[in-house]
C-alpha cells in the first residue's frame, strides 16, 4: 500500500507539468490583451508596451512558460495581473468558501442519491422506480443557472426563508481565522454567525447538488440491481435474514465501489469551483474567482486555479482508491 501511494504521489509531477504546459498555451489563446484590460481602452501604445514588458508578456510563449515553470518549482505561482497580490494568497482566501459549499452539496447529493437509488432498485419497473429515474433525468438535464434563479425567486424572494446571495449578512461581524465561516464561528463562539452562514449555504448547495445527486442515484440503482440478483443475496433471503440487514450490509456494501467512484469524481469536479452556481449566488469561491480572472485576462490566477484543480483530482482519486481497500478486502495494491 505504501509503495502504491508513493508511486501515485510521484505521478503528480509529470501530471502537473503536462497540465501546466497545456493550460499555459491554451490560456494565451484567449482573445484579449491583459495590458489593455489593466489600462483601459484609451491607453497609448507606449503605455501598453511598458505594461507588457513589466508583466513579461512581450517574451515568446515558450520563454514565458519556462519562467513560470521555474517559479512553480520554487512554489511560487506568481502574482495576479490585476490585484498584484500573490496568486496563492488569492486562492487561499477563496478556496475555503468552495470547500464549504462543496462539502454541504456533496452531503445532500450523496445521502439523497444513495437513498433514492436504493429505493428504485428494490422495485424495478414500478411507479417508484419510474418516478425516481424521472427525477434523476430532470436533475441531469436541468440548467443550473435556471434552477439557481428559481431557488432565489421562490426561497428568497417569494417565501423569504433564505438569503439570496453571499456567505454572511452584512450586519453580522465575524472574526475570520481560517476563512471557513462555519469553523470560525464555532471557534469564536459566534453562533449567530454560524447559523447565518448555514442559512446562506442552503440555496446554492441545493442548486449545486442537483446534477451529482441525479448521477449518484442512477449509479446506485444500476449497481444495486446487479448485486441484488447475485446468488448470495438470494441465499440470505432464503435464510430469512432481515431485509434491512441484507440491503444495507450485504447488497449496498458490495455495490459501493462504483458509487464511491462517482462521488469522488463529482467531489473533485465541484472543488475546482462551480462557476455558474457561485456567480448566480454571488458566492466568493473558486468558481467566481476563475470567472473574474478569465474576464480580466489574469493569466497567473487562471493558471494557479487550473493547477489546483488538477492536484485535487489526483489526490481525491488516490483517496478513493484507498477507500476501495476498506470496502472490499479482496482489493490489494
Amino acid at each position: 500500500m505504501k509503495e502504491y501511494i508513493i508511486k501515485r504521489l510521484l505521478l503528480l509531477i509529470p501530471i502537473l507539468i503536462g497540465v501546466s504546459f497545456i493550460s499555459f498555451i491554451l490560456i494565451r489563446l484567449i482573445p484579449g490583451d491583459p495590458a489593455r484590460v489593466i489600462l483601459g481602452e484609451r491607453a497609448t501604445p507606449g503605455e501598453l508596451a511598458r505594461i507588457r514588458e513589466e508583466l513579461g508578456l512581450n517574451k515568446p510563449i515558450l520563454i514565458q512558460y519556462l519562467i513560470f515553470l521555474k517559479q512553480l518549482i520554487k512554489g511560487d505561482l506568481g502574482r495576479s495581473i490585476v490585484t498584484r497580490e500573490k496568486v496563492i494568497n488569492e486562492i487561499m482566501i477563496r478556496f475555503p468558501a468552495t470547500i464549504e459549499l462543496t462539502l454541504f452539496s456533496m452531503f445532500i447529493a450523496s445521502f439523497l442519491g444513495i437513498f433514492f437509488g436504493i429505493l428504485a432498485s428494490l422495485k424495478p419497473g414500478s411507479i417508484v422506480d419510474t418516478f425516481v429515474m424521472f427525477l434523476a433525468l430532470v436533475g441531469v438535464s436541468m440548467p443550473i443557472f435556471w434552477l439557481g434563479l428559481m431557488l432565489i425567486w421562490f426561497g428568497a424572494l417569494y417565501l423569504g426563508w433564505f438569503p439570496p446571495s453571499g456567505r454572511l449578512d452584512v450586519d453580522i461581524n465575524l472574526n475570520v481565522i481560517t476563512n471557513f465561516y462555519l469553523i470560525d464561528s464555532v471557534l469564536t463562539g459566534n453562533f449567530k454567525a454560524f447559523f447565518n452562514s448555514l442559512y446562506h449555504l442552503i440555496l446554492p448547495s441545493i442548486a449545486l447538488s442537483s446534477v451529482p445527486m441525479a448521477t449518484i442515484a442512477r449509479m446506485t440503482r444500476s449497481s444495486m440491481l446487479e448485486v441484488l440478483n447475485q446468488e448470495y443475496i438470494l441465499v440470505e433471503y432464503a435464510k430469512g435474514l432481515p431485509k434491512r440487514r441484507i440491503i444495507l450490509r450485504s447488497a449496498l456494501r458490495n455495490a459501493l465501489i462504483p458509487i464511491i467512484t462517482v462521488i469522488g469524481l463529482e467531489f473533485g469536479f465541484l472543488l475546482g469551483g462551480a462557476i455558474m452556481t457561485e456567480t448566480i449566488f454571488s458566492w466568493p469561491g473558486m468558481g467566481r474567482l476563475v470567472y473574474d480572472a478569465i474576464m480580466s485576462r489574469d493569466y497567473p490566477l487562471i493558471q494557479g486555479a487550473i493547477l489546483l484543480s488538477a492536484l485535487l483530482f489526483v489526490i481525491i482519486n488516490l483517496i478513493v482508491d484507498i477507500i476501495y481497500v476498506f470496502i472490499d478486502p479482496r482489493i490489494r495494491y
